[in-house]
C-alpha cells in the first residue's frame, strides 16, 4: 500500500500520527526544493490526486489477483485476505468514504484562501530559500500549478461521478452476488460505493460553490441540466442536492444565492422533475422492494428518487419556495396574480395571495390524505421496514393536517389514514407504533370519537409482550417505549375521553384482579394500572372530581379484595404502590375514609414484602426501572405525608415503628428508600399530641448502630471498607431526620431533638478524629452538621454551634475532596447566623457577638486556605489554581457564592477580615484579586458566581453606614473600602468603560490581529456597533447580545477567511450598518 492510502489506513485505525498527518496535510502547504530550479509545493491536491492514482493501481491488481484466483495481493495489503474474496465489501471502502470527507471539506475553501496558504508557506520558507523565492515569478508559477492541479483534481472526481460503470455495475454486481450465493462473486469499486459516490458529488457542488456565482451558473445551467438526460441520474442529483446545501453554508460567497433563485425554474423543470418522473417509474416497473425488504438499501431507482426529493428539500429551502410554489412549477396553468388589478393596495395582495396558499395547501394535503390512506392495504407485518416508512408519512400528514381537521376546513373524510395509523399502532414493532402515537397525542385531545376507539389500542400495548418476559435489555426498551411515547398518547387520549377513559381503567383493574391467577394475568394487571397512573397529573386537576374518587375507590378495593394472590408479582406490586404514590393526596380526601385505610395497608404490606423479596427474588428479570421496595417506599411517605394524623393510633405507630427497625434486624433496604420513609415518619410523629415521645423510637436505632460501629471498626479492619460505609449510611440518615424533621416547623420539641442529637457528639467526635479521611464519612458529617444548624435558633446555643463548627472544620482540613459540602456549610452558617456577627457599634456589642465573630472568621480563613493549593505562596489567589483539575470549578464556584453570602449579611466584618499577622481586609482584596481570572474561566458558574460576588461588593459598598463608629475602627473601614474599590477600577472592571475613546484602544488590538478573519468591510461595522454601544441612548442593548452571536458565529467555521466577501458577511453589514 503505497503512502497516500497508508495515510488514510492509519487515520481510519485511529492512529495519531495518521490523524495528524491528514490534518496536516488539509490545512497548510509546504514547500519542496529538494529539485534545483523546480520548486513545487504540496498540500491537500497533491495528496488527492496521488490517493485517486493509488486506489485505482490498487483495484486493478486486487481485481486481477481474484479473477486468477491468486493469494498475492497488491502491496501486501492486510485487508485483503482470503475471507475476503467471498464478499462483495471493497477493502478500500473506508479509504475512499473518509478521503472524500475531508476533500469536500478543502473544496469549501475559495481559491484565494489556497493562495493566501502558499502565500504563508512561502513567506516561511524564505529564511532558508531567499535566492529561491526572490524572484516573483516563481510564487506566481507555485500559485498557478496549484490552481491547476486543483482543476485537474474535480476533473478527475468528476469523470468518477459521472462513469456509468461505477453505478450500473455497483447494482448489477449486488444483484449477482444476491442470487449466486458465494459462487462467482463479484468486486465493486470502491468509487462505485453509493455512500463515496454522494461525498465526491457533494466535492464538486462544494468546489462550485466556493469558487463563486459564475462558477455556479457554470456547473448548473451549462452543464448539469442541459445534460442530466446523458448523465447518470444519480450523480446529477446528487450534485444539485448539494448545490443547494451549500448555499446555506455559513461560508457561502455573496451571489451564489442569488443564482440559485435564478436557475431554480430550469432545475425544478428539466432535471429534478423528469429524473423523479422516471426514477419512481422505473422502481414500480421493475417491482424492485430490495432497497426496503432485503436487498440492503441497494437499489439505485430508490436512491435516485429518495436523493431527489432530498434535492427538491434543498433547492425550496435554498430559494425560500413553498409546497404551493413548487406545484405551480409544475402546474399546466397557473394562477398568477394581477397586481396591477389590485393596484396599490399591499394589503389586499397581502391577503389574496394567504388565501390562495391556504387553499392550495388544503387541497395538497387532501390529495396526500387520500393517496396515504389507500397504503393501508400494504402493511403487512413482514415487511417492517415499509411498514415503518408508511407509518412515518401517514404520522406527517396528520400533524400537517390537524389544524384543518379541527377547524372543519378539510372536508374529505380521513377513514383511510386513521386506519392505517391504526394498524400501525398495533404492529409488533414499538418503532412502528410510536410513530403512530406520536400523531394520535397532536389530534387526540381534540377528538372525543377518536379518544374512545384509540383507548382499547393503547391499554393492549401497555401489557408487556410475552416474548420480553425473560429478557431483561429488551424489557428496559419496552419500559422506555411506554414512559417516552405511550405515556404521552395515554394522556392525550385522556383529554379527549375523561369519564370513559378512567371508568374502563377501573373496570379492567377490577377485572384482573377477580380473574384467576393465570400467568398472563400479572402483566393485563400491570398495564391497566399503569394506564390509570400515566394520567394521574392531569386527573387530579380535573373539575369532575367525584367521579375520580368514585373510580379510585373502585380500584382501591379491588386490589384490596386482591388480598396479593394477583399483585405479589414484583412488577405489579411497584405498578400498584406507584398508583397509590401518585393518587396519594386524592386518596386522602375521599368521602369513604375506609379507602385511604386501604391504601395505606396496602403501602404498608407491600413495604414488608419487598423488603423480605430483597433476599429471595423470584425469576422475574431485575430492571433499573422495577424496584417495588422503592415504589412502596415512595407511596408510603406520600401517604404520611397526606394525612399524617390518620396513623395516630397505636396500631399504626407500631406498624411504622417495626418497618423503621428492619434495617436493624438484618432486612436489606437501601439508604435511599430509607430517607424517603424517614421523610413521612417525621410528619406523623410531628402531627402526633405532645406528650407522646415517638421521636426516641426513630433515632434511638440510628444512635444505637453508630455507636456500635464506632466500636466494631476500631476492632475489625478487615471488613474496613464496608463498616465505613455502614457508619455514613446511619450518620446521612440521622442527617434526614434532622432536616425533615426541623421542616415539619414544630419548633416546641426541637430542644428534644437536639438533646438526642449531642448523645450522639461522642461518637461523632471519634468519627470525625478517625475516620474523616474516608470521602463518604466526611460528606456525611458535613451534611449532619448543616443540617443540625437549624436547631441551634438562640444566643444560648452559641456554645452548640462552635462544636459543629469545630467538627466540621477538622473534617475538611482532613478530606479537601469535600471541600464543596464544607463551603455549602459556611454559607448555611452566615445565612443564620450572620448579621449577628455584624460590626455596628461598641454599645451593640456583647459577648454572643464576639462568639459569632470568632466562628465566621474562623470559618471563612479555612474555606480561603481550603481553595488555596499547598503550592500557592503568599500573595496569590485562587485564580492560580490549575485549571486542569476537575475539582477547580465546583469550588470556586462556591468559594464566591460564600464570599457573597458574607458580604450580603456582614459586609463591614467582612471587609476588616483577615489572617492573623495580616493586614486588615486582607480576604476581599485578594477575593477581588481573584475575581478577573474567575469570570475569564469558561464554566458558566465561576464566572457567574465571581460577578455576582463584585455585584454585590459594590451594592454594599455604596450602603454602608458608618457614622456611628469610633474614629479609628472608621479610619481602617475605610482605608479597606478605597483599596477595594482601586483594585476593582484597576482590575476586575478594567475593561468596562462608557469612554468610546478608552473602549475603541482595548478593542482595536483584538480587531486587526489575525484572530478576527471577517476582513476590512466587517471590522469597520463591529467598531461602529461598539461605538453606538457606549451611548445607552442611541442602541438598545437588548440588540448587543445578538450582535456579539453572530460575530461569533460567523468565526465558527473550517475556514473563517471564506466568510470574508461572502453572503453571511453582506447580510451581517446590512443588519448592522448605521445607514
Amino acid at each position: 500500500m503505497s503512502h497516500a492510502l497508508n495515510a488514510l489506513d492509519h487515520a481510519l485505525r485511529g492512529d495519531p500520527s495518521g490523524l495528524s498527518f491528514l490534518e496536516q496535510t488539509a490545512s497548510i502547504y509546504v514547500l519542496d526544493a529538494t529539485t534545483p530550479g523546480h520548486p513545487t509545493t504540496y498540500g491537500w491536491w497533491d495528496f488527492l490526486n496521488n490517493a485517486l492514482t493509488e486506489v485505482e493501481r490498487y483495484e486493478e491488481g486486487l481485481f486481477a489477483a481474484i479473477n486468477n484466483n491468486s493469494n498475492t495481493y497488491p502491496f501486501n495489503n492486510n485487508y485483503a485476505t482470503s475471507n475476503e474474496t467471498n464478499t462483495t465489501a471493497n477493502p478500500l471502502d473506508s479509504h475512499v468514504r473518509l478521503l472524500a470527507t475531508i476533500t469536500r471539506r478543502i473544496a469549501r475553501r475559495p481559491p484565494s484562501s489556497d493562495k493566501r496558504l502558499i502565500g504563508t508557506c512561502l513567506s516561511n520558507a524564505s529564511m532558508t530559500h531567499l535566492a529561491l523565492l526572490s524572484n516573483p515569478e516563481t510564487s506566481r508559477m507555485l500559485l498557478q500549478s496549484n490552481e491547476q492541479l486543483r482543476e485537474r483534481d474535480m476533473g478527475r472526481i468528476a469523470a468518477i461521478v459521472f462513469d456509468y460503470s461505477f453505478h450500473d455495475n455497483y447494482n448489477e454486481k449486488k444483484k449477482k452476488n444476491n442470487t449466486n450465493g458465494n459462487n462467482a462473486v463479484v468486486h465493486n469499486s470502491a468509487f462505485a460505493d453509493p455512500v463515496a459516490m454522494e461525498m465526491m458529488c457533494g466535492v464538486i457542488a462544494a468546489n462550485a460553490v466556493s469558487t463563486g456565482p459564475n462558477a455556479v451558473r457554470h456547473l448548473i445551467s451549462n452543464w448539469i441540466v442541459p445534460s442530466c438526460e446523458s448523465l447518470p441520474s444519480f450523480s446529477v442529483v446528487a450534485i444539485l442536492n448539494h448545490v443547494a446545501g451549500e448555499t446555506l453554508g455559513k461560508g457561502c460567497p455573496l451571489g451564489v444565492k442569488d443564482v440559485v433563485k435564478e436557475c431554480v425554474s430550469e432545475v425544478f423543470v428539466k432535471a429534478l422533475g423528469p429524473l423523479l418522473v422516471e426514477a419512481s417509474r422505473e422502481s414500480e416497473e421493475g417491482n424492485d422492494e430490495s432497497m426496503i425488504d432485503g436487498g440492503g438499501g441497494d437499489n439505485g431507482n430508490h436512491r435516485t428518487a429518495a436523493m431527489t426529493l432530498r434535492a427538491f428539500d434543498s433547492w425550496c429551502k435554498a430559494s425560500s419556495i413553498g409546497a404551493v410554489q413548487l406545484r405551480n412549477f409544475f402546474a399546466s396553468t397557473k394562477a398568477v396574480l394581477s397586481s396591477t388589478a389590485l393596484g396599490s393596495n399591499s394589503l389586499l395582495l397581502a391577503q389574496q395571495v394567504a388565501a390562495d396558499n391556504t387553499k392550495a395547501r388544503i387541497s395538497i394535503l387532501a390529495e396526500l390524505v387520500s393517496a396515504v390512506g389507500l397504503q393501508r392495504l400494504r402493511f403487512m407485518e413482514r415487511q417492517q421496514k415499509i411498514c415503518r416508512c408508511l407509518a412515518r408519512t401517514s404520522a406527517r400528514v396528520l400533524s400537517e393536517s390537524k389544524d384543518f381537521i379541527t377547524s372543519g376546513a378539510m372536508k374529505i373524510p380521513m377513514n383511510g389514514l386513521v386506519e392505517l395509523l391504526f394498524k400501525a399502532i398495533a404492529h409488533p414493532s414499538i418503532d412502528v407504533c410510536g410513530i403512530a402515537l406520536e400523531a394520535f397525542s397532536d389530534i387526540a385531545p381534540s377528538n372525543t370519537e377518536l379518544s374512545t376507539r384509540l383507548l382499547p389500542y393503547l391499554q393492549g400495548k401497555a401489557i408487556l409482550p410475552v416474548q420480553l418476559r425473560n429478557d431483561t435489555e429488551r424489557i428496559e426498551e419496552f419500559i422506555d417505549f411506554r414512559d417516552r411515547f405511550l405515556k404521552e398518547a395515554l394522556v392525550a387520549c385522556y383529554t379527549g375521553c375523561r369519564s370513559y377513559y378512567l371508568t374502563s381503567c377501573a373496570s379492567a383493574i377490577e377485572e384482573f384482579c377477580q380473574a384467576a391467577a393465570l400467568p398472563h394475568v400479572p402483566h393485563q394487571l400491570e398495564a391497566a394500572l399503569f394506564c390509570v397512573v400515566a394520567v394521574s397529573s392531569k386527573a387530579q386537576k380535573s373539575a369532575d372530581k367525584q367521579t375520580l374518587n368514585e373510580q379510585l375507590m373502585k380500584i382501591t378495593s379491588a386490589l384490596k379484595n386482591n388480598a396479593f394472590a394477583t399483585t405479589s408479582d414484583r412488577f405489579v406490586m411497584a405498578r400498584m404502590c406507584s398508583f397509590i404514590n401518585q393518587y396519594a393526596s386524592s386518596l386522602a380526601q375521599c368521602d369513604q375514609a375506609t379507602v385511604f385505610e386501604m391504601a395505606s395497608e396496602l403501602a404498608l404490606t407491600s413495604f414488608n414484602l419487598s423488603v423480605a423479596a430483597e433476599c429471595n427474588q423470584n425469576n422475574m428479570p431485575v430492571t433499573r426501572h422495577v424496584s417495588a421496595l422503592s415504589e412502596a417506599s415512595n407511596g408510603l411517605q406520600k401517604l404520611l405525608c397526606a394525612a399524617p394524623t390518620r396513623f395516630s393510633a397505636p396500631a399504626a405507630i407500631s406498624a411504622l415503628e417495626t418497618a423503621w427497625n428492619m434495617p436493624y434486624k438484618g432486612s436489606r433496604i437501601a439508604i435511599e428508600d430509607r430517607e424517603i420513609l424517614c421523610k413521612g415518619l417525621c410528619v406523623v410523629i410531628a402531627s402526633l399530641p405532645p406528650g407522646q415521645d415517638v421521636l426516641s423510637k426513630l433515632t434511638h436505632p440510628i444512635l444505637s448502630c453508630i455507636n456500635v460501629t464506632v466500636k466494631e471498626a476500631q476492632t475489625n479492619t478487615c471488613e474496613r471498607r464496608s463498616i465505613l460505609q455502614r457508619l455514613a449510611n446511619e450518620i446521612q440518615l440521622l442527617a434526614s431526620v434532622v432536616k425533615h424533621y426541623v421542616r415539619t416547623d414544630a419548633p416546641e420539641r426541637f430542644e428534644l431533638l437536639s438533646a438526642m442529637l449531642q448523645k450522639s457528639w461522642p461518637s461523632v467526635a471519634i468519627i470525625v478524629e478517625k475516620y474523616s479521611s474516608e470521602e463518604n464519612v466526611a460528606e456525611s458529617i458535613l451534611q449532619l452538621m448543616k443540617e443540625s444548624l437549624s436547631l441551634y435558633r438562640s444566643s444560648g446555643d452559641v456554645i452548640l454551634l462552635q462544636e459543629a463548627c469545630s467538627l466540621s472544620n477538622t473534617v475538611a482540613a482532613k478530606k479537601r475532596a469535600s471541600l464543596p459540602t464544607f463551603l455549602l456549610f459556611v454559607q448555611t452558617v452566615i445565612e443564620m447566623h450572620g448579621s449577628k456577627a455584624e460590626i455596628t457599634s461598641n454599645a451593640d456589642d456583647n459577648e454572643n457577638s464576639t462568639a459569632f465573630r470568632g466562628i465566621i472568621k474562623q470559618l471563612m480563613i479555612l474555606s480561603y486556605e481550603g481553595v488555596m493549593t499547598a503550592s500557592v505562596v503568599r500573595g496569590q489567589t485562587m485564580s492560580s489554581l490549575p485549571r486542569d483539575s476537575e475539582e477547580v470549578p465546583d469550588v470556586m464556584s462556591a468559594m464566591f457564592k460564600t464570599l457573597s453570602k458574607c458580604m450580603a449579611k456582614c459586609p463591614i466584618f467582612f471587609m476588616s477580615m483577615s489572617r492573623d499577622g495580616q493586614a486588615a481586609g486582607e480576604l476581599v482584596l485578594l477575593s477581588v484579586q481573584a475575581s478577573p481570572g474567575a469570570i475569564s474561566m469558561a464554566e458558566v458558574d465561576v464566572s457567574s458566581s465571581a460577578i455576582h460576588f463584585l455585584d454585590v461588593l459594590i451594592t454594599k459598598l455604596d450602603s454602608l453606614q458608618l457614622e456611628h463608629f469610633e474614629l479609628s475602627e472608621k479610619n481602617v473601614v475605610m482605608t479597606v473600602i478605597h483599596k477595594v474599590k482601586h483594585l476593582i477600577q484597576t482590575d476586575a472592571m478594567s475593561s468596562l468603560s462608557s469612554n468610546w475613546v478608552e473602549v475603541e484602544a482595548s478593542i482595536t488590538p483584538t480587531l486587526t490581529s489575525n484572530r478576527f478573519q471577517l476582513g476590512d468591510e466587517c471590522r469597520t461595522t463591529v467598531l461602529q456597533v461598539m461605538k453606538r454601544c457606549t451611548d445607552s441612548n442611541s442602541y438598545p442593548t437588548s440588540n448587543f447580545g445578538d450582535f456579539i452571536f453572530d460575530v461569533w458565529d460567523m468565526h465558527q467555521t473550517d475556514d473563517s477567511h471564506a466568510t470574508v466577501g461572502g453572503q453571511m458577511v453582506h447580510d451581517f453589514v446590512t443588519k448592522y450598518n448605521t445607514n
